[in-house]
């Protein structure tokens, strides 16, 4: 789950400062949004139409929201917060982590456990090369050096 990252002063800034209580809130909830749904800062207008329009019209007056032709985006989103690609790359690195890099199909038990051997030959079109069985004619009579 990904979480916005604001300092221990953004409340102290003067964009932020200067904003009544409700604005202020909205615009946290705006961050949240944004990261909550991987948006990279554009806020929907779905999202944008329970703001009411004195409020939209404070975050766009004091710069912590900016007109991106059809869009509305956070102000410098990208700058501070998580990028939905680089959210996604750790997920997918989390879950290699996490299944050893086992496909999906065998941690499910719906195929066989592939041995070491296989794994390392995935997406080869030849098969794994495995060493000859041991016999007595290939054993030798111990006085090879190998």
């Amino acid at each position: 789950m990904p979480w916005i990252k604001l300092t221990d002063n953004a409340p102290r800034h003067p964009k932020v400062a200067a904003l009544s209580d409700r604005a202020f809130r909205v615009w946290i909830q705006s961050l949240c949004y944004a990261a909550e749904f991987l948006t990279d800062g554009v806020l929907p207008w779905a999202y944008l139409d329970q703001v009411p329009a004195r409020v939209h019209d404070e975050l766009i007056g004091g710069g912590l929201w900016r007109n991106d032709g059809p869009r509305i985006r956070i102000h410098d989103y990208l700058a501070h917060q998580t990028s939905k690609a680089m959210v996604e790359a750790e997920r997918q690195r989390n879950l290699a982590r996490r299944t050893g890099g086992v496909p999906a199909e065998y941690r499910r038990g719906t195929g066989k456990k592939p041995r070491p051997e296989d794994r390392s030959t995935e997406g080869s079109s030849s098969p794994p090369v495995r060493p000859p069985a041991k016999t007595a004619e290939n054993l030798g009579d111990g006085t090879d050096p190998q």
